[in-house]
């Protein structure tokens, strides 16, 4: 036999751990939440990516089944530019407008872009961009 052989390795006497009488065996179960507050929150804007593309800082937000990309870039010295772009829309177009500041251009964008989106989208998209500091 050489020194390379496994050797079983003596028993050792292990001794039982102690076990508090009145201790829970099972941990309890975390509750969760109500259908309505999950579907709730499902329904609430939120950016799901951000990355930088070129000079563009691009967010991709989404709210149920809905999903928007917002590029916010500085245009000129003293302009920024945002666009947005509905992504499950027919008309897949994105829609521009600069301005002084970034909210001035989320602002103008908002103003101008008619009806595209619900008042209720677009405050969402500006809670979820001032959260990031993006606006």
């Amino acid at each position: 036999m050489s020194h390379l052989d496994i050797h079983p390795s003596p028993q050792i006497a292990r001794a039982a751990l102690p076990v508090m009488a009145d201790a829970p065996t099972v941990l309890p179960r975390p509750k969760r939440a109500p259908a309505a507050q999950a579907d709730a929150a499902k329904a609430e804007m939120h950016i799901t990516c951000q990355f930088r593309h070129g000079r563009a800082m691009v967010y991709d937000l989404k709210a149920g089944q809905r999903r928007f990309e917002m590029r916010i870039q500085a245009t000129a010295p003293g302009t920024w530019g945002v666009a947005m772009l509905v992504k499950e829309s027919v008309a897949k177009a994105p829609v521009d407008a600069v301005g002084a500041t970034r909210l001035l251009a989320f602002d103008a964008l908002e103003q101008g872009s008619g009806d595209i989106l619900a008042r209720e989208d677009w405050a969402g998209i500006r809670k979820a961009l001032t959260a990031v500091r993006a606006l």
